[in-house]
């Protein structure tokens, strides 16, 4: 994405239907904060090493463990962990953590 703005020097133009031409700014922005969905996690391994194995991403701000619904009498766990991290780069959908394959889902 860098690439692709530094070669267009950050501005681009947009023809419209009507032959009118628009020109605007490209900026990188920010990854933004996101929330990801981690499965296929064994449920004894510690929410600790979920944050510092993808913490290389981004900003972890909360890792926990998601339950089934609240209709329930009880929480239970769906071995489902909800990872809150402020991103500053691409995370891929398949992570290691662990010696683990775990999906990571956005």
């Amino acid at each position: 994405m860098v690439d692709i703005i530094s070669r267009i020097t950050g501005m681009t133009s947009y023809a419209h239907v009507n032959r009118e031409i628009s020109h605007g700014g490209i900026f990188l922005a920010g990854l933004g904060t996101l929330r990801v969905r981690s499965a296929s996690l064994p449920p004894t391994l510690a929410n600790g090493m979920i944050r510092l194995t993808v913490s290389k991403y981004g900003v972890v701000q909360d890792v926990r463990n998601e339950t089934w619904s609240q209709l329930y009498r009880y929480y239970v766990s769906n071995r489902i962990r909800v990872v809150t991290m402020h991103l500053t780069e691409h995370a891929p959908s398949h992570i290691y953590i662990a010696g683990q394959r775990a999906l990571f889902l956005t």
